[in-house]
């Protein structure tokens, strides 16, 4: 479900409305479903791993709070951070080491063992996700901020949809307070969540999407056969184009989609 498909407004529109029908502690548990449900959207099974996750440092928060005088405090703040980087480094990196421990294989003679039978599919936004978790858990061991006594509370802040996937990494100290207070309909605001969504369209499905077209053109070869033809003379502002263009779709696509997910 990307911010610019359809779909997410077929998704948004309800959840804005009904969202605004329910007091605080609904509210919450609203939004934690209906971000589980936008997750799963792109692979139910993911939902298992950020469930759990968020699970596993929700109680052990509980126990690494600088007011509890647990003797083991800081081996469960050391096994948070463990599970967390063990649980990103798996998912992110095991394909490379997997390619890299193949083509050892094949120097050694050991060739036609399939790679798809070891791959392991990256979960979408596991990144922000676990740093969030573990920038969460510091916090709470450094005594920044209280551990959340709500489980709703600190799974929203987890797994917001707006963010869960494009980012950006939110500290705790920043989205965590907003999401355990009261909120109150806002006109203004709410017209000027509207305006950036706008703009992040514009940006990512005007100004991105077409630098995408110029990139491939670029990488293709295709300017510079076409300038040597029409423009053989313009060669500095050719350069200047093919050095810009690959990276102006990746900064306005990330420039749209944290306009869109405002």
């Amino acid at each position: 479900m990307l911010f610019d498909s359809p779909a997410y407004f077929l998704f948004l529109i309800p959840v804005v409305l009904l969202y605004w029908r329910l007091n605080h502690r609904a509210q919450n548990i609203f939004l934690l479903l209906a971000s589980y449900f936008f997750y799963g959207w792109w692979d139910w099974r993911f939902l298992a791993l950020m469930i759990g996750s968020t699970t596993v440092d929700f109680l052990i928060a509980q126990k690494i709070a600088p007011s509890r005088l647990d003797p083991h405090r800081r081996k469960w703040f050391i096994f948070s951070l463990v599970l967390n980087f063990l649980i990103l480094g798996t998912f992110k990196y095991f394909d490379f080491f997997a390619g890299s421990f193949l083509g050892a294989l094949d120097k050694l003679g050991i060739h036609n063992i399939p790679l798809p039978l070891i791959r392991i599919i990256l979960p979408p936004g596991i990144s922000f996700y676990t740093f969030q978790e573990v920038a969460y858990i510091v916090d709470v061991y450094k005594g920044r901020i209280e551990a959340s006594k709500s489980f709703f509370d600190y799974g929203l802040f987890i797994s917001l949809f707006p963010h869960l996937i494009a980012g950006p990494i939110q500290r705790p100290g920043h989205l965590l307070p907003q999401v355990q207070k009261e909120r109150t309909f806002d006109a203004d605001r709410f017209f000027d969540g509207l305006m950036l969504i706008f703009s992040g369209l514009i940006r990512k499905c005007v100004v991105a999407d077409n630098c995408a077209v110029l990139a491939n053109a670029v990488f293709g070869g295709q300017v510079i056969a076409i300038s040597r033809e029409v423009a053989p003379n313009c060669w500095a502002s050719i350069l200047w184009l093919i050095s810009g263009s690959p990276s102006s779709p990746i900064v306005f696509r990330i420039s749209g989609a944290a306009g869109t997910s405002a």
